[in-house]
């Protein structure tokens, strides 16, 4: 019974932004948009997601700020 366990991922939450409006008081993204409001290049996420992909995850969660803030939250969803 030597087998070895090869741990692997099988869900990444990827942060899509930092925007956020809805100030909650419990939430550090509140914070952050304030100092510096940003979403990163969608080209870019479409390379963490086909190195995702590639790496066999099953689920990529879209996190943030508020996810549905970033301009291309429709397409990389489809993607």
């Amino acid at each position: 019974m030597n087998e070895q366990l090869t741990p692997s991922l099988k869900l990444v939450a990827l942060h899509l932004t930092n925007v956020c409006a809805h100030k909650c008081p419990h939430c550090y993204a509140a914070e952050l948009a304030v100092k510096s409001p940003k979403h990163p290049d969608y080209d870019m996420l479409v390379k963490v997601c086909d190195h995702l992909i590639s790496s066999e995850i099953k689920e990529i969660c879209f996190l943030g700020g508020d996810p549905a803030t970033y301009p291309h939250v429709v397409d990389l969803s489809k993607y």
